[in-house]
């Protein structure tokens, strides 16, 4: 959490300091960084996390393959670097990417160690190193960014932090021991982790393919405006990424045996979680505007748009999350590709669509629309493999849809016909108790008192 409102603050400063043109730059060649990154890692974390039993040869062997990749990668971007720039007609895109890329050979050099903090839920440890490295190197980049260095701040954070973590993890949680590769457990791990990889990759690709179509397409700009909404929306995406990828991941994958124990506890989590995205859903949605206007701007106004689509999607996406990290822990993860796949057919259409006709609308809200299409196929794909019934939790998001789509239309009539457009941010003093009573209309359960404790237990960690 703490990480999460350091990164806030430090690209609020950001923003007010550099142009969207700027942060164009830096959404296009993120992008080659991510889904790198994706290939770097392989899957064998969630590999060794998901093992009962881990020698350390397998840490080892991961360990090696994820940085001679990582070397690969590196060296295959520094070779491309000036098509790249080319390809945007943006000369500084090639330095850039150069710099910027070696994150990929430090990020390597962190996979093991942070397994093995998520394989033993030390997830204190795990926010304390984390949060030093992103206040350190953030702290770097604010104090370059006022000495006049630009964009370089930003990358030169980026690079730092990384590279802090590296030698934070080194020194705390200890080397690798001698270097050993064992084909036997790179094969084992191997066979769980690509599928999951390739998830991972089209996911990773699909999610940041925006920066890059709007950079070719339309203008770096909206790169610029789009790169930001995004930012913003990683706050509370982060948030539920780290709980389902670590803490419900490495919870409940010891509880192999016990099948009907991981299905309640699933679903009882589901239900807690959905009612809180759907909130943060809410606030985003009614507050766009407000939002953009308090944290960057009035110059950066046109990023509400591109948050207001995002927030909705997100809504959708990171219940499909929930379920990928079931289908995980039960060892389908071929099942995870399928409906990647799936889902990356029809996102492709549509991105296809918006760029023939050049429709930034149609562009976006085809992203909005697959995600409605993949939760639900994920959610058929997932009572027909896991034999769990989730018929009440998805009457339970239904629902919250429904009460957040008439809260929504409340508050545009209040704005429409009482005229009180300029008070929309005392909103947020009347959407918490508008919720409450549009869940309880509907007939939805709400715990205050547990997801109290979760959210606060989520922020201690």
């Amino acid at each position: 959490m703490l990480n999460n409102v350091v990164l806030l603050i430090c690209n609020i400063i950001y923003v007010r300091h550099l142009s969207s043109y700027e942060f164009g730059q830096v959404g296009i060649i993120m992008f080659f960084v991510i889904v790198s990154n994706v290939l770097i890692e392989g899957g064998f974390n969630g590999a060794l996390i998901r093992r009962t039993k881990t020698s350390n040869i397998d840490f080892t062997t991961v360990f090696i393959f994820n940085f001679i990749v990582s070397i690969v990668i590196y060296i295959t971007l520094v070779l491309n670097s000036n098509n790249i720039s080319n390809f945007y007609n943006d000369a500084d895109l090639s330095l850039l990417l150069i710099v910027i890329s070696s994150v990929l050979i430090f990020n390597a050099l962190n996979f093991v160690q942070l397994a093995k903090l998520t394989k033993s839920l030390d997830f204190r440890s795990l926010s304390i190193y984390n949060f030093i490295s992103i206040t350190f190197s953030n702290l770097v980049g604010v104090i370059l960014l006022f000495c006049s260095y630009g964009i370089w701040s930003i990358v030169i954070a980026r690079v730092l932090t990384p590279l802090s973590l590296s030698l934070i993890l080194w020194t705390k949680v200890g080397g690798i021991g001698k270097l050993r590769f064992s084909i036997s457990s790179f094969k084992s791990m191997f066979y769980f982790g690509v599928n999951t990889t390739i998830a991972s990759l089209l996911d990773s690709v699909f999610n940041n393919i925006y920066h890059v179509i709007l950079g070719k397409f339309f203008s770096i700009n909206a790169v610029g405006y789009f790169y930001q909404a995004k930012k913003l929306q990683d706050v509370p995406n982060g948030l539920v990424f780290s709980f389902t990828n670590s803490v419900l991941f490495a919870s409940l994958s010891p509880l192999q045996e016990d099948q009907d124990l991981i299905n309640n506890t699933f679903k009882s989590l589901l239900r807690k979680f959905s009612i809180i995205i759907g909130f943060l859903t809410l606030c985003t949605l009614v507050l766009s505007k407000e939002i953009i206007l308090i944290l960057f701007g009035p110059e950066w106004i046109k990023s509400s748009y591109y948050l207001s689509i995002l927030a909705a999607s997100s809504f959708f996406y990171l219940h499909e999350i929930f379920f990928r990290s079931l289908f995980k822990i039960n060892d389908k993860t071929k099942i995870i590709l399928k409906l990647e796949l799936i889902k990356k057919v029809l996102l492709s259409l549509s991105i296809l669509l918006g760029v023939i006709l050049l429709d930034l609308d149609l562009l976006l809200y085809g992203f909005l629309v697959v995600s409605i299409i993949s939760l639900i196929i994920s959610s058929v794909q997932i009572t027909k493999t896991i034999k769990i019934n989730l018929r009440k939790e998805l009457v339970v998001i239904s629902k919250i849809i429904i009460s957040i789509l008439g809260i929504i239309l409340l508050f545009e009539l209040i704005s429409i016909y009482l005229n009180v457009t300029a008070t929309r941010i005392l909103f947020p003093v009347f959407l918490i108790v508008l919720y409450y009573f549009f869940l309880r209309l509907f007939g939805v359960q709400i715990q205050i008192k547990d997801i109290v404790k979760m959210v606060l237990k989520k922020i201690n960690k």
